[in-house]
């Protein structure tokens, strides 16, 4: 693993470093602490929560042993806050009473940054609790439905909704973190019908808080979601937190967060509706699959011929392709390794032509970009600026389009991960096991020689980046493979953007892109 550099800083002594790891470990982070002259001596490691910005959800999140700490990481160390037993009015030991005076310090630091100044006449609270500084109460019994919420106040943020200006990520981590401290005191595993309740009492109250896409509170429910997953790692000591994790936990993987193996998914992605026609029985469709073979083999084979029956015997064959190993697959069905066949293999399945949705997809986001509608890097941006004088029908220019909105939608949704693991140099000894495209270059932008790869097996080649897109989602779809978790967010904007399907659960920051776009393409 490379060096990764990060930034500490300790808001209870006023005091920042960064550091150079040797690797991304906690521990490695740990010693680079302790040894530090700076932060040494006046730092118990014992005593301290190590804390990183999540670039995905915008959150700090607590840090685990075996979690990775990404290179140009932020990171905060906040004191560990003990609550005694008997409760705030019990003794305390000489060293808790010392944390409680650094938290009071620090409560009232983060007061005055992290809550507006003032509380709105109608909507105000006194008792607006301190966004990610107190501890919470375990509720003595769990109501998971949330029959006793009451929706809490939401102070100052009520103007700032009611105003009418874009919500910034501060507000809305703001607004999360009120409804997690109202849902927590009534259980720590709310049901999903309690996560529905309280984002449907949200957006009924401020409509302007509705996302465009989906049922008009997904970005809430998944924030909110994702806190209580976190706040959760904290209360190792809860006899419910520690069976759910027993249950229901799985380890992460200490490979650096990249699929060693190709996972499947435990359902069909989709339900293959390809009908059988009459006078097809098994012996004739047997017969097919030979022609085919044959057929396929040949340097000019009959392509009417082979999409006639390919369309007899599409059932089996995407049934088959949902489940068996990739190798198996390029062994029964030989044919099916051409990019048209795979694409309309593709079709069969999802009544769609894949190439169309991209071309339009890639269309949009170019037009966003150069409108500056979205966020774009310089770089590309000036390559955008020139498409016009380029033949827009030539594949080297289609591929340029395709790379330039790959990464504007990398950086959009916080995922610079992703296009590593979508377009993989041929050289590279890390070639992921789900789908990609193997390329030949020095860069992405001046490659040739594409081809799809799948768990490792070559399948056919490509003759650009666009194609080379749209082989890839055809093969996480016809395959039925679960989406690489490093490039995730990409992955779920090209299912809804481009080929118009919501079978995946977007994060927060997937949602608010989605959002932005949806609102300049239609507003």
């Amino acid at each position: 693993m490379p060096p990764v550099r990060c930034l500490v800083t300790v808001p209870h002594l006023k005091a920042a470093r960064s550091f150079k790891l040797e690797d991304g470990s906690v521990n490695s982070l740990k010693h680079a602490v302790a040894t530090c002259p700076v932060l040494g001596n006046s730092i118990k490691l014992s005593s301290v929560r190590f804390q990183m910005l999540d670039l995905v959800f915008e959150e700090y999140t607590d840090l685990a042993a075996d979690d990775e700490i990404h290179d140009m990481a932020k990171i905060t160390l906040l004191p560990i806050v003990t609550v005694p037993e008997g409760g705030p009015g019990s003794s305390s030991t000489q060293e808790e009473a010392s944390l409680e005076t650094v938290r009071t310090e620090n409560c009232e630091t983060a007061q005055r940054e992290s809550l507006p100044d003032e509380t709105s006449p109608d909507d105000s609270s006194p008792d607006v609790p301190l966004v990610g500084i107190e501890p919470f109460e375990l509720p003595s019994c769990s109501d998971d439905d949330g029959n006793t919420f009451i929706f809490p106040k939401l102070g100052a943020l009520h103007d700032t909704i009611i105003s009418g200006k874009p919500l910034t990520s501060s507000s809305f981590r703001k607004i999360v973190e009120l409804l997690f401290r109202a849902m927590v005191n009534i259980t720590v595993f709310p049901s999903q019908h309690f996560y529905s309740k309280v984002t449907q009492l949200l957006t009924d109250k401020y409509p302007q808080l509705q996302d465009v896409i989906g049922t008009g509170s997904d970005s809430w429910r998944v924030a909110l979601r994702y806190k209580f997953k976190n706040e959760r790692r904290r209360l190792s000591d809860d006899v419910r937190v520690a069976e759910n994790r027993a249950k229901f936990g799985s380890k992460r993987p200490n490979d650096g967060g990249a699929a060693t193996q190709l996972k499947r998914q435990k359902k069909i992605k989709l339900n293959i509706t390809a009908s059988a026609l009459a006078g097809e029985d098994e012996a004739s469709l047997i017969a097919h699959e030979e022609w085919l073979i044959r057929e396929g083999r040949k340097a000019a084979p009959d392509e009417k011929g082979i999409h006639e029956r390919m369309t007899l015997t599409a059932r089996k064959r995407l049934s088959d392709m949902a489940q068996m190993g990739i190798d198996a697959v390029r062994t029964r069905y030989p044919y099916l390794m051409d990019s048209q066949r795979f694409a309309k293999d593709f079709e069969r399945l999802t009544k769609m032509n894949l190439a169309d949705k991209v071309a339009k997809g890639i269309d949009k986001i170019v037009l966003l970009a150069t409108k500056k509608a979205i966020d774009c890097q310089e770089h590309v941006l000036l390559t955008l600026q020139a498409a016009p004088h380029m033949d827009l029908g030539r594949l080297r220019t289609r591929h340029i389009l395709t790379v330039a909105t790959l990464r504007i939608l990398a950086l959009n949704v916080k995922e610079s991960t992703s296009l590593p693991l979508m377009f993989v140099q041929e050289d590279d000894e890390n070639i992921p096991p789900t789908p990609c495209v193997l390329y030949s270059g020095q860069d992405l932008e001046d490659a040739d020689f594409f081809h799809l790869v799948v768990d490792r097996e070559r399948l056919f080649s490509v003759p650009n980046a666009e194609e080379g897109l749209c082989m890839l989602l055809a093969a996480y779809w016809l395959f039925s493979i679960q989406y690489e978790r490093k490039a995730f967010n990409m992955l779920v904007t090209l299912e809804r953007l481009f080929l118009g399907m919501s079978h995946t659960t977007p994060r927060a920051v997937v949602i608010k892109f989605l959002n932005k776009v949806c609102r300049h393409v239609h507003g």
